[in-house]
Parts: structure tokens; C-alpha cells; sequence
């Protein structure tokens, strides 16, 4: 791929919604992973109780958000990576 090349897309009916990729995980925490990030989902999973138990729930005002941007990087990646997947 040249430098000048526009990333590949995915065709608009295969695509995931970036806007869907933030709400759900605001909403769901990193449930809403699952949108856009089956691994993400699993080791947030992991994370979220076990650092939550740990520190008594400090650690989830740092890992709800983190589980956001993921979801939304997550989402951008699969649109402009369609050999990826």
C-alpha cells in the first residue's frame, strides 16, 4: 500500500457503529465490550472485579473509561482493518 492509499473500509452493512461502541460500554461497563471486543471483554472481565475487590471499587472510576476508549478503538480497528479480522 502506497502512502497515499485511504485506509481499506469494510462495506457500510459490515461495519460496527462507533457511536453504539461508546454507549454500551458507558451504559454496560465491559459488558459492553462484547459489541466490538470479544478479548477485551474477557480481560476486562477478569480485571474489573478482582482490581475492584482490591481496592475497594477505586480502581473502576480508572477502568470504566478505560473500557470505553478500548470499545471505540476496538470499533475503529475492525472498520478500517477488514484483512484483520
Amino acid at each position: 500500500m502506497e502512502k497515499d492509499d485511504p485506509l481499506p473500509e469494510r462495506p457500510p452493512d459490515e461495519r460496527k457503529s462507533i457511536f453504539w461502541a461508546i454507549v454500551l460500554p458507558l451504559v454496560f461497563g465491559p459488558a459492553g465490550l462484547l459489541y466490538s471486543s470479544d478479548v477485551g471483554f474477557l480481560i476486562m472481565a477478569v480485571i474489573h472485579p478482582a482490581l475492584g475487590l482490591m481496592t475497594h471499587g477505586v480502581s473502576l472510576l480508572v477502568l470504566w473509561p478505560v473500557s470505553v476508549i478500548w470499545s471505540a478503538c476496538a470499533a475503529w480497528w475492525y472498520n478500517h482493518h477488514p484483512d484483520m479480522t
